[in-house]
């Protein structure tokens, strides 16, 4: 969390830790409320890397997990996720 959060320098570190974390709640669904917020503020992020990687994050999870749908939600109001998305993937869920 303290490499996405930090704002000086860190913007190779920062895609990667920021799929790390997603990562971690894909392993375990948990630790959503931990770390989505870190991610909801790398897709507010002015720089692309860190927002691409934080919206792909995003997606991915939701493609995963059903069940994290309403917590991206609730995390990132303004982040909009289609029916199109949620089990896409056929992961666990």
């Amino acid at each position: 969390s303290a490499v996405v959060l930090c704002v000086n320098r860190g913007s190779r570190a920062k895609p990667k830790a920021i799929r790390q974390l997603a990562a971690a709640i894909d392993a375990d669904v948990e630790q959503a409320a931990t770390f989505l917020p870190v991610i909801g503020v790398a897709a507010r992020s002015v720089r692309s890397p860190e927002r691409h990687a934080a919206l792909a994050s995003l997606a991915w999870l939701a493609s995963r997990h059903a069940e994290l749908v309403e917590p991206i939600r609730q995390a990132i109001p303004e982040f909009e996720i289609s029916g199109d998305v949620v089990g896409a993937t056929g992961g666990a869920s």
